[in-house]
């Protein structure tokens, strides 16, 4: 890949911004301002709360009250839920409390369960209620 070609890809600074001023991160492809005190550090998971994670994943069962974690378009929702089916790699879970203006009552859809390569994240999840 050429030097020119790589330089088209990344998106230009403009005049105004200043690394010391204004720290930015890169976020769905856009660059927006990341607030200088809000610092979130990733952490990792302990056997302990893998094990405890896996066993709560393993008793998943139809009518269980979860609580849903999503993501559509940038957003991420969280609601009270109850699980309808149960599939290998994910569970479909029904709303059983709206989110004003979004997701109403009732409304089903997938969500993956703890496995490796089904898109599973802490804000793609089922968790306990």
């Amino acid at each position: 890949m050429s030097k020119e070609s790589n330089d088209r890809r990344l998106a230009p600074v403009p005049p105004w911004y200043s690394r010391q001023e204004q720290p930015r991160v890169l976020f769905g492809g856009r660059s927006v301002l990341m607030s200088k005190e809000t610092k979130t550090e990733a952490r990792t998971m302990t056997p302990n709360e893998i094990k405890q994670l896996l066993g709560f994943d393993d008793s998943l069962s139809v009518n269980q009250k979860v609580i849903a974690r999503w993501t559509n378009s940038f957003n991420h929702w969280q609601t009270e839920a109850e699980i309808v089916k149960v599939y290998r790699k994910s569970v479909r879970v029904r709303l059983t409390k709206a989110i004003e203006g979004h997701y109403p009552i009732g409304q089903e859809f997938p969500i993956p369960r703890f496995d490796v390569g089904t898109g599973w994240s802490v804000n793609n999840c089922v968790l306990p209620r």
